[in-house]
């Protein structure tokens, strides 16, 4: 536990899949979660720390990105066209994943987006149509999904 008064400091050091949190009893603390894996060996067990740049592919997150290239048609330029509404809503939802940015969606690919992203939480929110700004959201404050 920390005093809440270096949360600043603290959020300037955060590696990527680490975050700070206030402490449910003590509004004065928080807590720094770093993510490790368990390792025993022969009895012992030894801690290791998750390397922050090691590639974390999710295979849900890249199923839905692939399935939603196959919902996008491409025309002679090879330019994304959508003939017409798919059903269920699902697959509308689904089928904005194949207009992120192309940076977003190398680094789902490589294993590299954010430890929090989730496909639901992608598919519920309120994406930006201006990559820069897609990319901003995906690498800022978590998502926020829609209501309703």
């Amino acid at each position: 536990m920390l005093p809440i008064r270096m949360r600043a400091g603290v959020r300037a050091a955060l590696a990527d899949a680490e975050c700070v949190s206030a402490e449910d009893g003590n509004p004065e603390l928080m807590r720094w979660s770093i993510p490790a894996v368990l390792q025993p060996r022969g009895g012992r067990a030894k801690v290791q720390a998750v390397a922050g740049h090691a590639p974390n592919r999710d295979p849900v997150l890249i199923q839905g990105l692939r399935t939603a290239h196959r919902l996008v048609e491409r025309d002679r330029a090879r330019l994304p066209t959508v003939k017409g509404i798919p059903q269920p809503r699902y697959a509308v939802r689904l089928m904005r994943l194949a207009f992120l940015s192309p940076r977003i969606q190398r680094d789902i690919l490589a294993g590299h987006q954010p430890a929090r992203l989730r496909l639901e939480d992608l598919m519920r929110a309120p994406v930006p149509f201006r990559w820069k700004a897609q990319e901003q959201m995906i690498s800022g404050a978590p998502i926020r999904a829609e209501t309703g």
